[in-house]
C-alpha cells in the first residue's frame, strides 16, 4: 500500500508534465501558435505535475507534510471526478453519440472517486507511520510549493498581459497589411496564347499554353513574410461560390514558384517587379477557354512580430485581383462565354 501511496500522485504528475510538453510542442509545431501562447497553455498542467511529484516525494519521506499532502491530493482528485460527472449529466438527455459517451464517462468518474476516497482513507489508517511533528523537510517542501504557486500564477498573468498586447498590436499590423495590399498595383499582360483541339462535339478549345507578363508594384515598399501566391482562372469559375483557389487554379509549372524566385527576399517597391511566366495547362482540372480571365494574387506583408516566433501569430494573407483578356491575333474568344467548370468537374 505504501508503494501505491507514492506511485499514484507521481504517475499522474508525470502524465501532467507529458501533457504540458506535448501541448506546447503541438501548439508551436502544428498550429503555428506563438511561443508565448503555447507556453502559457502548458504552464498550468506543468505546475500541477511538479506539485504532484513533490507531494509524492514528501509522502515517500513519511513527513508530516507528506501526510497532509496525501489528503490534499485525494481531495483534489475526488473533486475532479465529481466535476467530470456533473459536466456529463446534461448530455444524457440529448441522446446520440454525446449521450452514449456520457454514460461510460460518468461510470469512470464514479470509479475514479471511489479509488481516491480509498487512497485518502489509507492515509488515515497509516497515520502512525508518518512524522507527528513538522521537520526541516516540511519547511523545504512548503517553500518550494509556495514558490511554484507564486511563479505559476505570476507567469500566467504576465504572459496573458504580453499576449493581450501582442493581439492589439497584431490588429494594428493587420490593418496596415490590408491597406498595403489594397494599394498594390497588379497587372497581367498576355504575350502569347495557344489553344488545343476540342475534346468533343460542341466543346470549345481549351487554353494549353500562356506566356504572361506579371507586374507588381506599390507606392509604399514592404517585405513579404511568405512568397506571393498566384491563381489564374476564367472569370466564371472565379465568381462561382464553390470556387477554391487551391483546387481550380490553372498553370504548370506552379506560378507561385516563378514569382517567389523573382522576388526572393526583396521588397515590393514603387519601381515594381516584372516577371514573365511560361505556363502550360498540365494537370489543371478545368479546360478554360480564351476570353475573360481573373488573376488572384495573395500577399502576406511582413509587419510586427517575426513569422512563427515571438508573440504574434503567423501573418495573414491578403488578396488583390485583376482581370485580363486571353486572346491574340490567331486566338479569338468564343462569342458566348462558358459557364463555371466547377459543377462539371465534381463527381456526382
Amino acid at each position: 500500500m505504501r508503494l501505491i501511496r507514492v506511485a499514484a500522485p507521481a504517475l499522474i504528475g508525470a502524465l501532467f508534465l507529458l501533457m504540458a510538453v506535448q501541448a506546447t510542442a503541438t501548439g508551436i509545431g502544428q498550429y503555428g501558435e506563438s511561443f508565448v501562447h503555447a507556453f502559457r497553455g502548458g504552464l498550468l498542467p506543468a505546475a500541477l505535475g511538479i506539485a504532484l511529484l513533490l507531494s509524492a516525494l514528501a509522502i515517500a519521506r513519511r513527513s508530516r507534510a507528506g501526510y497532509l499532502l496525501g489528503f490534499v491530493v485525494a481531495s483534489v482528485m475526488v473533486l475532479a471526478g465529481l466535476v467530470v460527472f456533473a459536466l456529463e449529466i446534461p448530455f444524457i438527455g440529448k441522446g446520440g453519440i454525446s449521450g452514449a459517451v456520457a454514460i461510460p464517462l460518468m461510470t469512470l468518474s464514479v470509479v475514479w472517486c471511489l479509488l481516491w476516497v480509498a487512497y485518502g482513507w489509507s492515509f488515515r489508517r497509516s497515520r502512525a507511520t508518518f512524522a507527528a511533528t513538522s521537520t526541516s523537510i516540511d519547511r523545504r517542501v512548503g517553500i518550494v510549493l509556495a514558490a511554484l504557486a507564486l511563479f505559476s500564477a505570476g507567469a500566467y498573468v504576465s504572459l496573458g498581459a504580453i499576449e493581450s498586447d501582442a493581439v492589439a498590436n497584431q490588429s494594428i499590423d493587420q490593418a496596415r497589411a490590408a491597406a498595403l495590399v489594397a494599394d498594390t498595383s497588379f497587372k497581367v499582360d498576355v504575350v502569347d496564347v495557344r489553344v488545343g483541339t476540342p475534346s468533343g462535339t460542341g466543346t470549345g478549345q481549351p487554353v494549353e499554353h500562356l506566356t504572361l507578363d506579371v507586374s507588381i508594384s506599390s507606392a509604399t515598399s514592404y517585405l513579404l513574410s511568405t512568397g506571393p501566391l498566384l491563381c489564374l482562372t476564367d472569370v466564371a469559375t472565379y465568381q462561382d461560390p464553390a470556387f477554391k483557389p487551391d483546387v481550380y487554379c490553372w498553370g504548370t509549372p506552379d506560378p507561385d514558384t516563378a514569382l517567389l524566385t523573382a522576388f526572393g527576399g526583396g521588397p515590393i517597391t514603387a519601381d515594381g517587379t516584372r516577371v514573365r511566366l511560361e505556363l502550360d495547362r498540365g494537370g489543371a482540372l478545368c479546360p478554360f477557354e480564351a476570353g475573360a480571365w481573373n488573376a488572384e494574387l495573395r500577399l502576406a506583408p511582413q509587419l510586427g512580430a517575426t513569422p512563427g516566433g515571438g508573440v504574434g501569430p503567423i501573418p495573414e494573407t491578403y488578396t488583390v485581383t485583376t482581370l485580363f483578356e486571353v486572346a491574340s491575333g490567331t486566338v479569338v474568344p468564343p462569342e458566348t462565354a462558358r459557364a463555371s467548370c466547377i459543377e462539371a468537374s465534381v463527381s456526382p
